[in-house]
């Protein structure tokens, strides 16, 4: 039988088609077929795009702390917008960057896109809503104020997220805000 070797690589946000044109060149030490100097040239850690690169490989630490403190803004910014619908240009007008320099930062802090950076914040917003919630607060009033406008959507992601549904949240909320009243 024959070993499988395997390389880890970070989350990529290549499509497909050009992630496989790069794993496919990679140069996977002890095997012949991809041990020529073409192959090696080719991907050499320069020319290996960074989200290709191996888990191992150290960030660039001045940009990183570049990209650090624009996501520190970022999150201030978030948090005035409010409840009002979140754009990739409003927020880099916002912080006067580029919304491509927005996207790469989100990309070098988190490992995600900036639109799913965005998503995981607000549905972190609706947890804390639905944790801290009293009687009156529902499942829909909170999701609506957030901006989640497809209930299904909203619904499917947060139980793919937290591993629980909205309502349990919502229910687990009610029960300790009952018990903290009577104590």
């Amino acid at each position: 039988m024959f070993a499988r070797r395997t390389i880890q690589w970070r989350a990529c946000a290549l499509p497909s088609w050009r992630r496989s044109r790069w794993l496919r060149h990679a140069t996977i030490p002890g095997n012949p077929r991809r041990s020529t100097a073409r192959s090696r040239k080719r991907c050499s850690p320069a020319s290996t795009p960074p989200c290709c690169r191996p888990a191992h490989a150290p960030p660039r630490p001045a940009s990183f702390d570049k990209h650090r403190k624009l996501i520190a803004h970022l999150d201030e910014v978030i948090a005035l917008f409010g409840s009002k619908p979140l754009y990739s240009d409003d927020l880099a007008a916002a912080l006067g960057v580029s919304v491509r320099t927005l996207q790469a930062a989100t990309h070098a802090v988190h490992g995600v896109s900036l639109h799913h950076y965005l998503r995981l914040k607000r549905l972190w917003s609706v947890r804390v809503q639905l944790m801290t919630g009293g009687d009156g607060l529902t499942v829909k009033a909170a999701a609506l104020g957030n901006g989640f406008w497809h209930l299904g959507d909203f619904a499917k992601s947060y139980r793919l997220g937290f591993r629980e549904t909205p309502s349990e949240t919502l229910a687990h909320g009610r029960r300790s805000f009952h018990l903290a009243i009577r104590a």
